[in-house]
């Protein structure tokens, strides 16, 4: 992305930026089904609280490569 706006491919940069945001919308897709597995319990080999903080802890990952602030940035 950083070398598209850098090589003022603004037309690439846009299409990239799509389809990162298709990517992250999936990413929250598959977030919320791994919190709603954790949810019903059964034998994790780290804490379910752990589980869920790294499962969110992932999707700041890919928000922030979107540009968006994570809402535990305050």
């Amino acid at each position: 992305m950083v070398g598209l706006f850098a090589a003022q491919r603004y037309e690439a940069l846009a299409e990239a930026a799509k389809e990162l945001d298709q990517l992250e919308s999936q990413a929250d897709d598959v977030k919320e089904d791994i919190l709603d597995q954790v949810s019903l319990g059964g034998v994790f080999p780290i804490h379910r609280a752990d589980l869920a903080r790294l499962v969110a802890s992932m999707d700041n990952i890919a928000n922030l490569a979107r540009g968006l602030r994570s809402p535990l940035d305050t």
